[in-house]
């Protein structure tokens, strides 16, 4: 018998005895699924946001550079923009005008930018689709903000951002740069923060290094690090799930080993019969080890399909607070599917191998027992 008509009969008598204990089997079916579609919804989940973040990112500056009074972000004086934009790597230099705006009475924060659109007249605004929804605001309508001294300020809604900038202006307000600086109380000659452009990815430390040197009371961001402390910030939210799925885990795979260890008569006598009709140890192992491969990756492809769905199709609802984080104006928005092999890898390989191991390795003990003791137990 060659050696693939081998393994096709004893998966066929793999199939036959599920179906046998079906009920059994069902059962830690049911609970294996569950397990492996919330570890991979974490997995799928993570990676999405990992990879939203990389995306928006992409056209974010290379380097920010900020003014630091008694350890606060203060306003950061123009006159350096051009000391900036003279050193050596540095394509472009420019100040940047933003801040935030807390509404008591609906408990959001709002970011508040200068628009660089010429076609934006004074006292309008542009919006996001969160700040529209928060205020009831649509295209030719107006909003009102309290000032900086207690006063209500109206402007213009002159257009509502397209729903497919949501994840990053579902909280922007833009106006021009002369409302800005009235509403905020920044006056001509600072700004929030200087970004400067350097296209030379090997360059961007060193003129890091120089950034520091003219602006010493400065702190400067990288791209890069802020995409790391995005990472690391995933990584963490995805890994508190995981220790809660490790525990979970951790007593399936125990309930799985004592119903493995404690076999069932009939389980016995099958295995004490197979040995008196001449089985030998090995044959007894693979036919159990095909149990345990159609158990595990029938409880993979279910809960994989499972997750897949509620992380791309149903964003996440289980667990989207935690790992997209909360706020009044959250935005909303689909993750777009984020998958590669060394992902599937990692949930075959938690998802087969330890409920391999704790069924097989209780059977090859009683495979190594003389089938008669075997029989006599059972």
């Amino acid at each position: 018998m060659t050696f693939i008509a081998r393994h096709r009969r004893l998966l066929t008598l793999a199939c036959s005895a599920i179906l046998r204990h079906r009920t059994r089997h069902v059962s830690i079916l049911l609970v294996y699924t569950a397990l492996v579609f919330l570890f991979a919804s974490v997995v799928f989940c993570v990676e999405a946001l990992k990879r939203e973040a990389r995306l928006l990112l992409q056209g974010a500056p290379e380097i920010v550079v900020q003014r630091l009074v008694a350890g606060r972000h203060e306003p950061i004086p123009a006159e350096l923009v051009e000391p900036l934009r003279r050193i050596p790597g540095v394509q472009r230099a420019a100040g940047r005008l933003w801040g935030y705006h807390f509404d008591e009475e609906r408990r959001a924060n709002f970011t508040l930018i200068a628009s660089e659109d010429p076609r934006l007249a004074p006292r309008a605004v542009a919006v996001g689709r969160g700040v529209a929804r928060l205020l009831g605001a649509e295209a030719g309508g107006r909003i009102s903000l309290r000032g900086r001294g207690g006063e209500e300020v109206s402007f213009a809604v002159a257009e509502v951002f397209p729903s497919a900038s949501e994840l990053v202006a579902a909280d922007l307000i833009e106006m021009p740069q002369e409302d800005l600086r009235a509403f905020l109380g920044i006056p001509e000659g600072l700004y929030t923060d200087i970004t400067l452009r350097v296209a030379n990815e090997n360059e961007r430390r060193v003129v890091a290094s120089k950034v520091r040197g003219l602006v010493p009371d400065g702190r400067v961001i990288l791209r890069e690090e802020i995409a790391r402390t995005y990472e690391e910030l995933f990584d963490w939210r995805g890994g508190v799930l995981l220790a809660v799925f490790a525990s979970l885990a951790a007593s399936f795979l125990l309930l799985a080993w004592s119903q493995a260890a404690g076999l069932e008569g009939e389980e016995k006598r099958e295995i004490g019969l197979l040995k008196a009709v001449g089985w030998e140890l090995s044959d007894v192992l693979a036919l159990k080890t095909w149990e345990a491969i159609t158990v595990s990756l029938t409880a993979f492809l279910l809960g994989t399909a499972l997750a897949y769905l509620h992380v791309f199709a149903a964003g996440a609802f289980l667990f989207a607070s935690l790992m997209k984080g909360w706020s009044v104006l959250y935005p909303r928005f689909a993750l777009d599917p984020a998958l590669d092999l060394p992902h599937v890898t990692l949930i075959v390989s938690v998802a087969v191998v330890p409920f391999l191991l704790a069924s097989v390795i209780p059977s090859w003990r009683a495979a190594a027992t003389e089938p008669d003791r075997l029989l006599r137990q059972a």
